[in-house]
């Protein structure tokens, strides 16, 4: 029996394989057994970093998107769209709340004049300096929006059309301070401003007009003035 033992002893008498003592057969795991884990929760750690940088990078864009599509990319005033939208806001509480509200249409004066002596990059610097003026001297609640070229539009709520042409007649008088560096030179520019007030039944385009028609007589009269209507 002992001599059957010893000549088994390195098989496994029932499959015939070579014997191996069980510690072993799996010790060689061992090292697995704890690498696993620690290689599953780095994954699911860098997976849901990459997720949030994603999502963090999705946001931002979203949110470039809609400021592209509110703001004019060069001036940063609001863009013709934004106005409309905000203007219907503002219209409905002034006629809901009896309160006056008024617009300015305002233009550079001979803007062709400065692209033509100074270029276009300096005309758009000068657009940007209006435009940053604008946005800097409008109280909390006023609306500026660029309608396209030289020509803004200023809301101003709550304001009564004697203290809306005061109100512009500052603002002007700071434009004509203003000083921008072109290729031959540095050169100052004026604007004009025309004033409405907003009329029971006005729409938007007949409230626009009155002031388009005030801007008209402003530059007619010898620019760098503000004209209220009639």
């Amino acid at each position: 029996m002992t001599l059957v033992r010893s000549a088994y002893s390195g098989h496994d008498w029932w499959s015939g394989a070579p014997y191996v003592q069980p510690a072993e057969s799996f010790s060689y795991l061992l090292p697995y057994n704890f690498a696993m884990p620690a290689l599953v929760m780095g994954f699911i750690g860098v997976t849901l970093m990459t997720m949030q940088r994603i999502l963090a990078a999705s946001h931002e864009l979203e949110t470039e998107l809609k400021l592209l599509a509110t703001i004019d990319p060069l001036t940063g005033a609001l863009n013709r769209r934004s106005f409309n939208e905000l203007f219907a806001q503002l219209q409905r509480s002034a006629e809901q709340h009896k309160t006056p509200l008024c617009m300015a249409l305002l233009d550079l004066d001979d803007f062709k004049g400065v692209n033509d002596r100074q270029g276009h990059q300096a005309g758009d610097e000068a657009l940007r300096l209006f435009s940053e003026l604008c946005r800097r001297e409008a109280r909390k609640g006023d609306v500026f929006a660029r309608f396209g070229g030289e020509e803004f539009v200023l809301l101003l709520p709550d304001t009564r059309l004697g203290d809306a042409q005061r109100l512009l007649e500052r603002l002007l008088k700071a434009v004509a301070a203003l000083e921008v560096q072109g290729p031959q030179g540095a050169f100052g520019f004026q604007a004009s401003a025309g004033v409405a007030e907003l009329r029971a039944g006005d729409s938007q385009d007949s409230f626009m007009q009155r002031a388009d028609k005030a801007l008209y007589r402003a530059k007619h009269m010898g620019r760098n003035r503000v004209d209220v209507e009639s």
